[in-house]
C-alpha cells in the first residue's frame, strides 16, 4: 500500500477539486441556461420566419419601387419643353415622393425588425457567454484529470506485469519446493537406510573387538545423537535467523520503491496553465437606428450593408451557438467519463492492493531458492556429521581439510571410507589401551607377589622372635631340672617350631592366665623369683634384644642395597624420560611441519595419512598434544625471550636521535604501502627540486637584469656609485610598486 502513496495524493487533490467545483449544485443553473437558450432559438426561428416575410415585402416593393421609375422616366422622356410638362413633373414627383416614403416606411419596419432579432441574438449571445464564461472559471481551477489517469494506467499496467511475474514466480517456486520436499524425503529415506547399515556395522563390529570396545562404541554413539540434536537444532536457528533477514530485506526494498515513487511525483508537478476568456464585444446597433436622408442608390447601398452585417450576426450566431452546445456535450461526456474511470480506478486499486498484499505474503512465507541450497547443503552436512563424525574432525583435523572436504562433501563412498578409516583408528587405539591395561595388570601382580613375600619374611620373622622369646621364658625353669637345660640348650634361635601365643602376653602381664594350658601345663610357674631368676631373664632378655639387633642390621644392609638399586633404576628412567620428551619435541615438531605442510595443499595422499595415523594411535589426543604443544613453545620460547631482551638493549643504548632515525625507518620501511609512499613522495621531491631549478636558471636571463635599473650592475651594467640618481629612483620604483600592489 505504500507504494501507492504518492498517486493517492496527487488523485485526492484533483478529487477535492472537483468537488469544489460542485457540478451538482450547478446542474440547476445549466439546466436553466440550457432551457432558456432552447426557448430563445425557437423564438428566434419565429422572428427569422417573420424577418424573412419583411424582407420579401421589402424586396417587392423595392421592385415595384423601381417598376414605377423607369416607367415615370420613360413618359416624362418625350414631353421638351410644353407647360404640361410642369404638370406632368409635378405629378411625377409627387408620385416618386410617395413611393419613397412608403418604401422608407418598409425599410425602417424592416430595419427595426432586424434591429430587435440582433438585440436578440446579442442578449443571448451575452447570456451564453455568461454561462460558459461561468463553467469555463470552474473547470479552469480544477486540474486536468488526464495526467492522473495516464499515470494511474501506466502504473496499473507496471503492477499487472509485475502481478504476472510474481504469480508465475510463485508458480516456480511452488514447483520448485515440490521437488525441494520429495528430494528432501528421498534423503531422509536415504540416511535413514544408511544409519541403519551403520549401525549393524557398528554392532558387529563392537561384537567381534569384545566387551572393552563395545562399551566405548555405545557412548560412542550417544554423544553422536545428541551431536546430532544439537546441529539441527543450530540449523532450525539459523533457518529463522536468514527469514527475519529475509522479511528485513522485503521492507527495505517496498521503503526504496516508495521513496522513489514519491520522489517522481515530487519531480513532475501539477500543469499549471489555462485558456484565456475570449471577449467578445458585438456593436449595440444603436447608432443604426437613424434614418438616413440620402436619395435611393445610399438607401440600397445602405440595405446591401445591412443584409451583409445581418448574415455575418446570423453567422456568428449559429456559429457560437453549435460550439456553446459541443462544449456542453464534451464538458458533459468528460465529466461522465472522467467519474466513471475514477470509480473503476478506485475499484481496481483496491483489488489490486488486496491482490499484491496477498502476493506479497505468499511471497514472504513460501522458501527461496537460496533456502532449498541451504537445506540441501545442510543435509550433506548432516550426512557427513553422522556416526560421531565431530570426534574423527577433532581427533583427526587433516582429514577434515577444506580441500578433501570440499572433495568429499557429495561423495558418501568417501564418506563411509573415512567412517571405515575411523573406525579403525578407535580399534587400534583400543588394542592399544587393551595391551597398556595388561601391562599394568602384570605390574600390579609383580608388585603383589613382592608384598606378599615381604609379608611371609615378616611372618617368618616374627614367628622366630616368638620362639626366641618362649626360649627366654623357658630359661626359667631350667635352674631346677636338668632335663629341661639340656633340651633348652639344643633349641636353637629362630627354630621353626610353632610358638605359645601366651608367651608375649605372660611377659607383659603375668597375671593374665594361659589360654592353652594344656601345651604348657609339665611347667610349674611360681609367682615369686628369686634374684638369680631375674638376672637370668635380664640376659635372656638382652640376648633376645642383640639377636634382634643383629637381624635388623642385615636388613638396613638390605634395604639400603634395594635403595641404591632403586636410585640407579630411577636415574636411568629419569635419563630415558628426557630421552624420550626430547624426542616427542622432535617428533611434534615434525608434525607441526607436516600439518603446515599439508595445509599447503601439496599432499594429499602419503604425509597426511602418516600425520593422521600419528596422531590417532596417540589415545587421549588433545591432552598429548597440547602437552607436546607446550613443552615445544617452552623449549623454542628461551631463543626468542633472549632475541627481544637483546633488541631492547640496544634499543635502549641508542641515542635520542638514533632512536628517531630507527622508529621512523622501522615505521616506514615496515609495510610495502609506506614503502610504496616514500617512494613517490622522494620522487615528487626531486621532480620538484630539478623543475624549480630549471625554471630560475632559465626562465630569468641576463636580458632581465639588464632590464632593470637596480639589478643592471649584477651583470656588467653601469655600477650604483657612478649612477647619482639611481638609487633614489631603484628605491622610488620600489616603493610605488609596494603601494600599487
Amino acid at each position: 500500500m505504500n507504494l501507492w502513496h504518492p498517486l493517492l495524493l496527487v488523485v485526492v487533490g484533483r478529487r477535492s477539486s472537483w468537488t469544489r467545483f460542485d457540478l451538482t449544485d450547478r446542474r440547476p443553473h445549466l439546466d436553466s441556461s440550457a432551457q432558456s437558450l432552447l426557448d430563445a432559438r425557437e423564438a428566434s426561428l419565429v422572428a427569422r420566419r417573420r424577418l424573412g416575410d419583411a424582407t420579401k415585402s421589402l424586396k417587392r416593393a423595392l421592385k415595384s419601387a423601381e417598376d414605377d421609375d423607369v416607367f415615370f422616366s420613360a413618359a416624362a422622356a418625350p414631353s421638351g419643353g410644353d407647360d404640361d410638362d410642369g404638370d406632368g413633373g409635378t405629378t411625377t414627383t409627387t408620385t416618386t415622393t410617395t413611393t419613397v416614403r412608403a418604401i422608407a416606411a418598409e425599410c425602417m419596419s424592416t430595419i427595426r425588425m432586424y434591429q430587435e432579432e440582433i438585440d436578440a441574438i446579442t442578449r443571448r449571445c451575452k447570456s451564453a457567454e455568461g454561462a460558459f464564461a461561468q463553467l469555463y472559471r470552474g473547470l479552469h481551477d480544477c486540474p486536468d484529470p488526464a495526467d492522473v489517469m495516464r499515470d494511474a494506467k501506466r502504473l496499473l499496467e507496471g503492477r499487472d506485469a509485475r502481478v504476472d511475474a510474481l504469480s508465475r514466480g510463485m508458480e516456480e517456486l511452488r514447483m520448485e519446493l515440490g521437488r525441494s520436499v520429495d528430494e528432501r524425503a528421498r534423503l531422509a529415506d536415504e540416511m535413514r537406510e544408511r544409519e541403519r547399515e551403520l549401525n549393524d556395522a557398528m554392532i558387529k563390529k563392537s561384537q567381534g573387538s569384545g566387551a572393552g570396545g563395545g562399551g566405548g562404541g555405545g557412548e560412542l554413539s550417544l554423544a553422536e545423537r545428541e551431536e546430532l540434536i544439537r546441529l539441527r537444532g543450530e540449523v532450525a536457528e539459523f533457518e529463522v535467523e536468514f527469514r527475519g533477514l529475509k522479511n528485513q530485506d522485503i521492507t527495505i526494498r517496498k521503503l526504496e520503491g516508495a521513496r522513489r515513487i514519491r520522489g517522481t511525483t515530487c519531480r513532475r508537478g501539477p500543469r499549471a496553465g489555462g485558456r484565456g476568456m475570449n471577449d467578445y464585444d458585438y456593436p449595440s446597433g444603436e447608432g443604426y437606428l437613424g434614418v438616413p436622408q440620402a436619395p435611393t442608390a445610399g438607401a440600397m447601398s445602405e440595405r446591401k450593408a445591412y443584409e451583409a452585417e445581418i448574415e455575418e450576426l446570423s453567422i456568428t450566431c449559429s456559429a457560437l451557438r453549435e460550439e456553446l452546445r459541443s462544449k456542453e456535450d464534451s464538458a458533459s461526456e468528460e465529466r461522465r467519463s472522467l467519474r466513471t474511470t475514477i470509480d473503476s480506478l478506485e475499484r481496481e486499486r483496491s483489488s489490486l492492493s488486496n491482490r499484491v498484499s496477498s502476493l506479497e505474503m505468499q511471497v514472504v512465507n513460501a522458501p527461496s531458492q537460496d533456502v532449498v541450497d541451504k537445506m540441501r547443503h545442510e543435509l550433506r552436512i548432516l550426512k557427513r556429521l553422522e556416526y560421531n563424525a565431530v570426534d574423527y574432525d577433532h581427533r583427526d583435523p587433516e582429514m577434515t581439510h577444506p580441500d578433501i572436504a570440499g572433495k568429499d562433501e557429495d561423495d558418501l563412498e568417501s564418506v563411509l571410507v573415512a567412517k571405515l578409516r575411523k573406525v579403525e583408528a578407535d580399534l587400534v587405539r583400543e588394542r592399544r589401551e587393551k595391551n597398556e591395561g595388561h601391562k599394568v595388570r602384570d605390574e600390579l601382580n609383580q608388585r603383589l607377589l613382592a608384598v606378599q613375600k615381604s609379608l611371609d619374611d615378616a611372618q617368618e620373622l616374627i614367628a622366630s622372635l616368638e620362639n626366641d622369646l618362649q626360649v627366654a621364658v623357658a630359661t626359667l625353669t631350667s635352674c631346677t631340672s636338668t632335663p629341661v637345660i639340656g633340651q633348652s640348650g639344643d633349641m636353637p634361635y629362630g627354630s621353626v617350631n610353632p610358638p605359645d601365643p601366651n608367651t608375649l602376653q605372660r611377659i607383659l602381664d603375668p597375671k593374665v592366665p594361659p589360654v592353652l594350658p594344656q601345651d604348657i601345663g609339665n611347667a610349674t610357674v611360681t609367682s615369686a623369683a628369686s634374684p638369680s631368676e631375674k638376672a637370668q631373664d635380664d640376659h635372656s632378655v638382652a640376648t633376645i634384644i642383640m639377636a634382634q639387633r643383629d637381624r635388623l642390621r642385615s636388613r638396613c644392609d638390605a634395604l639400603e642395597a634395594e635403595r641404591d638399586s632403586f636410585k640407579r633404576e630411577l636415574q636411568i628412567q629419569v635419563q630415558a624420560s628426557e630421552g624420550l620428551k626430547t624426542d616427542n619435541s622432535k617428533l611434534y615438531e615434525k608434525v607441526r611441519y607436516l600439518q603446515s605442510f599439508n595445509a599447503g595443499g601439496y599432499s594429499k595422499g602419503g604425509s597426511g595419512v602418516s600425520g593422521g595415523a600419528f596422531v590417532r594411535g596417540r589415545g587421549s589426543g588433545d591432552l598429548d598434544l597440547e602437552a607436546l604443544e607446550q613443552r615445544y613453545e617452552a623449549s623454542v620460547d628461551p631463543f626468542r625471550q633472549f632475541s627481544r631482551t637483546e633488541r631492547q638493549r640496544k634499543f635502549n643504548e641508542m641515542s635520542p636521535m638514533e632512536k628517531i632515525v630507527y622508529i621512523v625507518a622501522k615505521t616506514t620501511l615496515g609495510s610495502k604501502e609506506m614503502r610504496t609512499t616514500l617512494f613517490f613522495y622522494v620522487l615528487a621531491m626531486h621532480l620538484l627540486v630539478f623543475v624549480t631549478t630549471y625554471k630560475w636558471s632559465h626562465s630569468t636571463t641576463c636580458d632581465y637584469y639588464h632590464s632593470q635599473p637596480n639589478l643592471a650592475h649584477f651583470h656588467g651594467g653601469v655600477p650604483l656609485e657612478n649612477v647619482a640618481g639611481a638609487v633614489v629612483n631603484a628605491s622610488d620604483e620600489v616603493t610605488s610598486a609596494r603601494i600599487m600592489g
